[in-house]
């Protein structure tokens, strides 16, 4: 009898490693680029320059500022002639680099932002580093310092991205730059060092708009992204 057991649990343990298995063998949570994508989320990115904002919209807490890099989004035959020119520079980083692919990219910058916006709020800065560049790490660990000397802490939960938009794409001197548009859901809330919310709601769903700029250096190995700069809404 005792035989037959052991066979029995030894049947239900090999059964739950193979679900286990057909989980944890795809790609997830930190690690949810696309198959093949050259985006790595860790790792430490390439330098670059420039550094923006993310300006709030009414009752959203803000990241860092610097609002200057703000462009406005084109219209009509412009963004006939922006939809040109980002497929010049789509062609030139293919050429540079046959293994991007502008999907890819975007499944890769939609991830990277829920983790960006996630670790900015739980002050969480060594996710933080490697995703961003210098100048905005500087500012992003700054507001992260000055929110834990005030003893508070902010919650933020993206409830789902609607969409996420190639607006503009360049190369200069073999660095490769795309900005996108991302339309998402957030709760944001603030609450003090008691535990009170001081600003925003719990039960409010607020529809956000972030232009974020990543940049690549087409002539490294290194096939990191980083974040370059955070524009308000268009």
């Amino acid at each position: 009898m005792q035989f037959l057991d052991i066979l029995f649990f030894a049947a239900i343990a090999a059964f739950l490693i193979f679900r286990l298995w057909g989980v944890l063998g795809k790609r997830s949570g930190l690690d949810r680029r696309p198959p093949g994508s050259s985006w790595r989320l860790h790792g430490g990115g390439d330098k670059a320059s420039d550094a923006g904002a993310k300006a709030p919209e009414e009752k959203v807490v803000r990241l860092p500022e610097r609002g200057s890099n703000a462009k406005a989004r084109p219209e009509g035959s412009a963004g006939q002639e922006n939809g040109t020119a980002i497929a010049a520079a789509f062609a030139v980083m293919r050429k540079q680099d046959p293994s991007f692919d502008a999907e890819e990219f975007v499944a890769g910058a939609r991830v990277a932002f829920e983790m960006v916006v996630d670790a900015f709020a739980k002050g969480d800065k060594a996710t933080l580093q490697p995703l961003l560049n210098e100048d905005v790490y500087s500012r992003f660990a700054a507001a992260v310092d000055a929110r834990e000397a005030k003893g508070e802490e902010l919650e933020t939960t993206i409830v789902g991205i609607k969409n996420a938009t190639i607006e503009e794409a360049s190369v200069k001197n073999r660095i490769a730059a795309i900005t996108v548009q991302f339309r998402s859901d957030q709760i944001k809330l603030t609450r003090n060092e008691d535990g009170a919310v001081i600003e925003g709601d719990p039960s409010t769903v607020q529809s956000v708009t972030d232009r974020w700029t990543f940049e690549r250096d087409l002539s490294s190995r290194n096939p990191n992204w980083v974040l370059v700069a955070t524009h308000g809404p268009a």
